[in-house]
């Protein structure tokens, strides 16, 4: 009776220490999910992982449309030096006929009047492709917003991943969350441990690889009457301040400007209509800068508008066929500006 009653007493304590510990481990995973953790075998990760993964799931979406935008660019590239490399062709030829006029007779002199006749319908077709047809601005501005689209995700995808490995951390130094664990991994006879998984690990160093393909540099700015001022060097040689506007189309300078980085506008240069602040629309000429900087970034045949020289006090402004060429970001209340620039050839494959 003794034994027997021994035998009771002991399974109704073993009885009793399993329910103690089945109600602990409940309490211990209520605990660690309230807390945004989820098993997944004998690791307990952060729900927010699921955000690394689609977010590096959609990055190879943005890096095909960025390549297509590029090849795009491209295409129009080799449009436009084609319709250079032919007005370049018509206009020696022209120079040739003109400086042989002077001793043909009647008959080949009419001959050349009426080639030299065709140079120019031709060389006005060509400037109307080359500087009034919107499609090239129109594949630039693709090109910039599929590379802006791109960078903005690397960069949104950085903080997320770098808020979970903040939070990881938090909760690797939470005595709560260690006590639970060792509950867990004592009732369940088995090491379970706290993340991350080794898919946010090997995300995290994908995403390190596709980080390299893209470039930053933070450029102070000058305020001035609420305006930004950017410090621009043309053709290495000439540095001013431009007025930061994103609204514009291109680069706009005044003449004086202009003329001191080397560009002035003939009459067969083609024109545009330019809006300016005061409501006002003058008829501007549309140029070609070589060499355009700002910091180390640099972007070569920069479209741009030459005003004509009465607007001597008009400001030059950095609009968007430079900006355009990367992804930027003001910070208004640091007054700064930055530029990233992607690789040719980007990594999110």
């Amino acid at each position: 009776m003794v034994l027997r009653a021994f035998g009771l007493a002991g399974i109704s304590l073993a009885l009793a220490v399993g329910v103690v510990s089945g109600n602990d481990s409940q309490d211990a995973a209520s605990l660690l999910e309230a807390r945004g953790l989820d098993r997944q075998g004998t690791v307990w990760i952060l729900k927010a992982e699921s955000k690394l993964n689609r977010a590096l799931r959609d990055v190879r979406n943005l890096d095909r449309k960025v390549k297509t935008a590029r090849k795009a660019a491209a295409r129009m590239a080799r449009i436009l030096e084609g319709l250079d490399d032919e007005m370049e062709s018509l206009k020696r030829r022209r120079r040739q006929i003109g400086e042989q006029l002077p001793r043909l007779d009647a008959r080949r002199h009419n001959q050349a009047v009426a080639t030299l006749n065709q140079i120019t319908v031709r060389l006005a077709e060509l400037h109307e492709l080359k500087y009034t047809s919107e499609e090239p601005a129109e594949v630039q501005t693709a090109l910039a917003a599929a590379t802006q689209g791109y960078i903005q995700h690397i960069l949104d995808t950085r903080r997320a991943a770098d808020e979970v490995t903040k939070d990881y951390k938090e909760l690797a130094g939470d005595l709560e969350i260690t006590a639970a664990l060792t509950e867990l991994s004592r009732a369940q006879e088995q090491s379970l441990t706290l993340g991350p998984s080794r898919r946010f690990v090997k995300g995290v160093e994908h995403l390190q690889r596709l980080e390299k393909a893209i470039h930053s540099e933070q450029i102070s700015l000058r305020r001035r009457a609420g305006t930004f001022l950017v410090p621009v060097n043309f053709n290495g040689k000439v540095t001013r301040e431009l007025i930061f506007d994103s609204g514009a189309s291109a680069v706009s300078l005044p003449a004086a400007l202009a003329a001191e980085i080397g560009l002035t506008p003939s009459p067969s240069d083609p024109t545009t209509h330019v809006w300016l602040a005061d409501g006002s629309v003058i008829q501007a000429t549309v140029m070609t800068i070589p060499l355009t900087r700002v910091g180390t970034f640099e972007a070569r045949n920069v479209r741009c508008i030459v005003l004509p020289p009465q607007y001597k006090n008009a400001p030059a402004l950095l609009g968007g066929s430079f900006l355009n060429r990367f992804g930027y970001r003001i910070d208004t209340g640091a007054a700064t500006l930055t530029l990233h620039r992607l690789d040719d050839d980007s990594t999110g494959r």
